[in-house]
């Protein structure tokens, strides 16, 4: 998964066009900086030019933060949790739990294909549809509660007040 996140990184560093505004980068690395002090990684950090509400966290200690939501947020406080939540999801490894999980689905899939309800799209759509609100969906609210949990945990051992967490969310 490291390797899948260095590369995905590296190609949207490619693709999309990066922040030249120093305050924008200055504020994203000194958050991120205090965030992970003392997780064993130097943790890259890159804010994309972009108006969107996102920011993300990759195995190989990436960040990508972009300028919609650096604007968005009214102080450093509820930017750390936005990052702390994203830093959250890599030490997690949720990653790695979701592409287990997608595999495992796939598989049982393709299995049921290869049978005599296999052959009928009504089975196969409820089926899929079962695997996405019965077992995708619900891991991936799991994963959100556990990154929340996380990110307030190094906000907070950082300095930064955790209520802003809740202004923001």
């Amino acid at each position: 998964m490291t390797q899948m996140g260095l590369q995905a990184f590296d190609q949207l560093k490619k693709e999309k066009p990066i922040s030249s505004d120093g305050e924008f980068n200055r504020a994203a690395q000194c958050i991120v900086t205090e965030l992970t002090h003392g997780l064993g990684q130097n943790w890259e950090v890159v804010v994309f030019d972009d108006n969107t509400l996102n920011a993300f966290a990759l195995p190989g200690a990436k960040i990508g933060v972009h300028t919609g939501m650096i604007e968005l947020v009214d102080n450093q406080d509820q930017l750390a949790a936005v990052l702390g939540h994203e830093v959250g999801h890599v030490m997690a490894r949720h990653s790695n739990e979701r592409a287990s999980q997608e595999t495992l689905v796939q598989q049982g899939m393709g299995m049921i294909q290869q049978t005599e309800f296999g052959q009928n799209p009504l089975i196969m759509g409820g089926l899929g549809l079962g695997a996405k609100y019965g077992v995708l969906m619900p891991y991936s609210r799991t994963h959100e509660s556990e990154a929340d949990m996380i990110g307030v945990d190094l906000m907070a051992k950082a300095g930064f007040n955790p209520e802003d967490s809740v202004k923001l969310w």
